[in-house]
């Protein structure tokens, strides 16, 4: 049962890895996009 339980946190902590990286990506997009239309107006 350990076993599992561990592949299951691992799968868990997988995919929640793979959110905060779209999230910091995403908030990186935003900035870069915000400073360039605020130098183009």
């Amino acid at each position: 049962m350990a076993k599992t339980f561990r592949i299951m946190d691992r799968t868990e902590l997988r995919q929640k890895g793979w959110w905060l990286f779209g999230f910091v990506v995403g908030l990186q997009v935003l900035f870069l996009v915000g400073s360039y239309l605020l130098q183009g107006s």
